[in-house]
C-alpha cells in the first residue's frame, strides 16, 4: 500500500475518503464520504456508536483512522462490509496480502 500523500500540509486519503464535521443538531459530529460524495453508512454510524464508548479523545479517531484504509479496499473492489464472514475472512487475507485494487 502506497504511503498517505500531504496535500497542503494535510494529509490525503488514498481511498479518496473525505471528513466533515457534521452539523450541531446532527447525532453524527463526523460524516465521511466516499471519492464520489456518497456517505460511507456503515463508519459513519461506527463512529456515532463509539462516541460514547470511547469518548471524544484521540483512541476514536485513530480507530477510525485504521479503518480507513480496509473500507477503501472493499469499496474499490465492490466488496460488501457485511457480507457472510467467510467471504470477510477472505477480503482480509486479499487486503492483508495486497491484493486487487491499487
Amino acid at each position: 500500500m502506497r504511503p498517505k500523500e500531504r496535500s497542503n500540509g494535510r494529509f490525503v486519503s488514498i481511498a479518496g475518503f473525505r471528513k466533515l464535521r457534521g452539523l450541531a443538531e446532527s447525532p453524527h459530529e463526523l460524516l465521511i464520504f466516499d471519492r464520489r460524495w456518497r456517505p460511507v453508512s456503515h463508519l459513519n454510524e461506527w463512529h456515532r456508536l463509539h462516541g460514547e464508548q470511547l469518548g471524544k479523545g484521540r483512541t476514536r479517531a485513530t480507530y477510525l483512522d485504521m479503518l480507513l484504509p480496509f473500507t477503501g479496499f472493499l469499496l474499490n473492489n465492490d466488496y460488501c462490509w457485511d457480507a457472510e464472514p467467510h467471504a470477510v475472512r477472505e477480503y482480509t487475507r486479499q487486503f492483508l496480502h495486497g491484493w486487487g485494487a491499487s
